[in-house]
């Protein structure tokens, strides 16, 4: 019986071996893949340092209203600064940018104005870099390369002309620039379902930009109670919609308290309604509050563009990946803000209400673009993936298409990758990069 049971014994001791063998394999395996991603991730944090440094290298320090906001800046710090001039007398007073103003006069404490805005420039780039990454990545499932084409595309895009929406990355520091990234974070975390957390993004996006933080919050919370009422999860239906109504809530006593009470207190007389649209609106700048007034026909035309093809790709990657409620929170955001600017068209074209001219929901564009950024990044990283060499050119395109140019270069660019899923297949020689890996 002993000799009978020693083959099974060989055979089993054999397969013991072997399995040790695979899994000893297995093990050095992950080890090989925990290395290369944390290779990736050094890779992403140093590619993202030094697209930080494209906007100061190029920085037109005083250009545009930059130098309206840095002379109230001067006059902060300095109040023997540009005496006489009644419009700083008359800036320097509370407003939506206040908060920002005061604190980076404080920053010229400790260095001089331009070192400041040269210092803030870097930081609100990082932030608009990395929260672009992250959410390409978190929310878009874009591979390591496609987070990265979209942070450089953050950077290199000047934003649409349409409604006056300036670029993620602006020019000079102004209070969009810390108040796009913040709210855009508190967005990706509402999408994530990190919702305490996202209360934190929104006041510290309303402490730069009461207005603009408050509005983007709006967008995020409804989009997750829509998401949450249509998008099965593991949590009850009314949780997650109690959840995003208390942040909410969080969030307006936020605005209450870093807007509303001051402005009762502190801000100006108001304008009288009929002046406020012969001057601000009509004279001053009509593209930042009309829907079609004073709009030209190839800006509405590039806006329409972009969101229907923002539309497509999130259409697209819910029917790659299934109905997950990151791409969902998205989706349903950009409808939401399709929607407001249908609200913007009743509100400030056809009845001139004060308060349409005040919310200015034509700066709520930037989360189209954000998004579509987001999933163009997504799209062409699949496609270096998939179709190598030849997919390079469309990136090139999409990296230096520009303004309205960017829109119509976004939709040109998914009309040739359909056509290029025609060719023959090229492997990508940069994935040895590691950077094309999940």
């Amino acid at each position: 019986m002993l000799d009978a049971d020693a083959p099974r014994a060989q055979t089993n001791a054999g397969w013991c071996g072997l399995s040790s063998g695979y899994a000893k394999r297995g093990a050095s395996m992950a080890q090989t893949d925990g290395r290369s991603v944390e290779r990736a991730g050094v890779h992403a944090a140093l590619m993202i340092l030094a697209l930080a440094l494209l906007p100061i290298i190029g920085a037109r320090f005083g250009n545009a209203d930059h130098a309206w906001v840095l002379t109230l800046v001067e006059r902060m710090a300095d109040p023997k600064a540009s005496p006489g001039d009644v419009l700083v007398n008359v800036g320097v007073g509370f407003d939506a940018t206040f908060a920002f103003r005061f604190l980076l006069a404080k920053a010229t404490v400790a260095a001089d104005l331009v070192s400041a805005v040269w210092a803030a420039t870097f930081v609100a780039t990082v932030l608009v870099l990395w929260v672009t990454y992250a959410s390409a990545r978190g929310l878009a499932g874009a591979t390591v390369l496609g987070g990265l084409l979209a942070s450089a595309m953050a950077v290199t895009h000047g934003g649409l002309v349409y409604g006056g929406v300036h670029a993620l990355v602006p020019e000079g520091v102004r209070p969009d620039a810390f108040a796009v990234p913040m709210a855009l974070w508190g967005l990706y975390l509402v999408a994530i379902r990190r919702m305490l957390v996202s209360v934190l993004a929104f006041a510290l996006a309303m402490v730069a930009n009461p207005i603009l933080g408050a509005e983007i919050a709006a967008v995020s919370y409804t989009s997750a109670i829509v998401t949450g009422l249509f998008v099965r999860s593991r949590r009850s239906v009314l949780g997650n919609v109690l959840r995003a109504v208390a942040c909410g809530a969080l969030v307006a006593g936020c605005f209450a308290v870093l807007w509303l009470v001051p402005q009762a207190h502190f801000g100006d007389v108001q304008i009288a309604e009929s002046s406020l649209f012969e001057t601000l609106a009509l004279l001053n700048a009509p593209e930042l509050y009309y829907t079609k007034a004073g709009q030209k026909l190839p800006r509405m035309v590039a806006a329409a563009v972009l969101m229907l093809a923002t539309l497509w790709l999130l259409v697209t990657r819910i029917r790659r990946a299934g109905r997950s409620r990151k791409i969902m929170t998205l989706l349903v955001a950009v409808v939401i803000v399709t929607a407001l600017l249908g609200l913007n068209l009743w509100l400030v074209d056809l009845t001139e209400s004060r308060l349409g001219i005040e919310a200015q929901l034509l700066r709520l564009t930037v989360v189209t673009e954000w998004v579509a950024i987001l999933m163009l990044g997504w799209f062409l990283g699949d496609l270096l993936a998939e179709r190598g060499v030849l997919a390079i050119p469309l990136v090139g395109v999409a990296l230096i298409a520009n303004y309205d140019a960017f829109a119509f270069t976004f939709a040109a660019v998914l009309a040739a990758a359909v056509l290029m899923r025609l060719l023959p297949r090229v492997p990508f020689v940069g994935g040895a990069l590691s950077l094309g890996g999940r």
